[in-house]
């Protein structure tokens, strides 16, 4: 349990990093007018890795690992885990530079909860 508790602590690290490369990625798409399928398949390992964080999370928590006093810091997980999936099923049906400033938002939003998520360990 203690590296999966390692584990728990390193993976936002990533996670960041992929979230900050979206993001200038992001730009470069909106000056581009479209997101192309390279940015959205980014998109989704980004959500793959947030979902690997909130089950490793479950399981320390489960695992007595953690303590139950968390409720701010399993709140930011639910939202974090629940809101690129949302958005992206919401911007499903649009296009262009639009949908793609949509979608930087999101990224933006999706790194201000991973981050705020960390700070409240």
């Amino acid at each position: 349990m203690e590296r999966i508790a390692l584990l728990h602590s390193r993976l936002p690290i990533t996670t960041t990093g992929l979230l900050i490369v979206l993001l200038l990625w992001g730009v470069i798409e909106v000056a581009r007018g479209r997101a192309g399928p390279s940015f959205m398949a980014m998109l989704w390992v980004a959500q793959l890795l947030i979902m690997a964080q909130f089950v490793i999370g479950v399981l320390l928590l489960v695992g007595n690992i953690r303590r139950f006093d968390l409720a701010l810091h399993i709140f930011y997980a639910l939202v974090t885990v629940s809101f690129l999936p949302a958005a992206l099923t919401y911007f499903r049906e649009r296009e262009g530079r639009r949908a793609v400033l949509h979608l930087l938002g999101c990224c933006l939003v999706l790194l201000i909860l991973v981050l705020r998520s960390v700070a409240t360990i």
